[in-house]
């Protein structure tokens, strides 16, 4: 008995059915595949677009820029200001001033300082002229045992009594020799300069200005020089740095 045999014609029909299915699934996974690639590409479009807007929007707000350039004015202003009035340049220029008010003063006191000549002065101390001034003649000093010119004069004086200026002046110079010990030179102006020697507890230092009766310092021990003559205060006074007869512009 024969087996029944399928035609040619329906097998081939068989396998055209089985490539279609194929055709179509493979076109349906495919599809679906670019599907869902469209879908991401998609969303990073709508991100990027969001972010450019967002950028954008901030770039070209008007209201931010407004802004920004309001706080940069703000800060520019306030570093000006502050530049313009930092204490430090008020401080210089107070400073500037007071030193400029001070030499000002200094000045005007110095100017007061103007002995003129012929104003009569007090004498420093009382006491009896012990040697004269002598510059045109010798005279005999005692202690040496011989004769000199005198540049200045010797007042009797006791031991710590007290000497005071007798005209307004700036101290020049405070000097320590063996001859007149201790010495105090004041300045009093018109080129006028008086010396004190024989101190000792002087008050005073070089470049202080000495009102009249001011306290100069105090009659010192006489130094070796003049032991007979006893102790006195030497006395001098010069003219443009040339010794004159103190009696002359002593009252």
């Amino acid at each position: 008995m024969k087996k029944n045999k399928k035609s040619p014609t329906q097998k081939q029909s068989f396998y055209g059915v089985v490539a279609v299915l194929g055709i179509l699934a493979l076109g349906t996974f495919v599809t679906i595949d670019q599907m869902h690639t469209n879908r991401m590409q998609d969303q990073m479009k709508k991100v990027e677009l969001a972010d450019s807007k967002h950028v954008s929007e901030e770039h070209n707000n008007p209201l931010s820029t407004e802004s920004e350039e309001q706080e940069f004015f703000e800060t520019t202003t306030e570093q000006i200001k502050e530049s313009t009035n930092k204490p430090l340049e008020r401080t210089n220029v107070v400073g500037d001033s007071a030193i400029k008010t001070e030499k000002k003063e200094v000045k005007k006191t110095e100017d007061n300082i103007s002995y003129d000549g012929t104003t009569k002065l007090k004498w420093p101390i009382s006491g009896n002229v012990i040697l004269p001034f002598s510059m045109d003649s010798t005279i005999y000093f005692q202690t040496l045992d011989q004769y000199q010119c005198n540049p200045g004069m010797m007042i009797q004086a006791s031991e710590g009594a007290d000497i005071k200026s007798i005209a307004k002046g700036k101290v020049i110079n405070v000097e320590k020799t063996s001859k007149y010990g201790t010495t105090v030179t004041v300045d009093v102006g018109n080129h006028f300069c008086i010396k004190y020697g024989q101190l000792k507890d002087v008050t005073c230092k070089k470049g202080d200005v000495l009102e009249i009766d001011a306290l100069i310092g105090r009659v010192a021990k006489v130094t070796e020089f003049f032991t007979l003559e006893g102790n006195h205060l030497y006395f001098e006074m010069n003219k443009n740095d040339k010794p004159v007869n103190p009696m002359k512009y002593l009252e």
